[in-house]
C-alpha cells in the first residue's frame, strides 16, 4: 500500500502534523501514527536514511502526501548516492540537473515512479522528526 498520509493540523512552532494512513513505512511508522515534520528543514540538508513528507510527482496523483524514506540522492544529473530500486523502469527524456531524492517505504519492496521518485525541492514538504504510535 502506498505511503500516504493525510493532514491533520498545523501548528505556530514550525512543525506540521500528519496521520499515516498506511502501514507502507511499517514497522517505523504504522497507520494512524502520528508524523511531526519540520518544515524548515532544508532539502539541500536532506540525507540517505532520513524520513521525509511529499507531495507525489505524478500530477495523476493530485498532490497526494506521502511518507517514505530516503534511498538516493541525485546530484548534477549523474552523481548517484544510495540505492536504486525501481518497481517499474522509467523514462527520462531530460538529465535531471537538480538535486533529486528517491524513497522507498520500509515496507515496500521497491520504488514506485511518480510516487516515491522523482522528488525535487517543489514536492518537498519537509522532514520527519518525530512520531507518536497510535494506541
Amino acid at each position: 500500500m502506498i505511503n500516504s498520509i493525510s493532514f491533520l493540523y498545523q501548528s505556530s512552532f514550525a512543525l506540521t502534523t500528519f496521520v499515516a494512513a498506511s502501514d507502507s513505512m511499517a514497522p517505523s511508522i504504522r497507520t494512524h501514527d502520528i508524523v511531526n515534520t519540520d518544515e524548515n528543514f532544508s532539502f539541500d540538508d536532506l540525507k540517505i536514511d532520513d524520513i521525509i513528507v511529499f507531495r507525489a510527482p505524478d500530477p495523476a496523483e493530485e498532490n497526494k502526501t506521502v511518507v517514505s524514506r530516503i534511498t538516493a540522492v541525485i546530484e548534477n544529473g549523474n552523481n548517484v548516492t544510495g540505492n536504486v530500486v525501481l518497481c517499474a523502469p522509467i523514462a527520462i527524456n531530460n538529465p535531471i540537473q537538480e538535486r533529486t531524492i528517491l524513497t522507498k517505504g520500509d515496507a515496500n519492496e521497491c520504488s514506485i515512479p511518480g510516487i516515491d521518485f522523482p522528488i525535487d525541492e517543489q514536492n518537498y514538504i519537509g522532514k520527519v522528526v518525530s512520531v507518536v504510535m497510535a494506541k
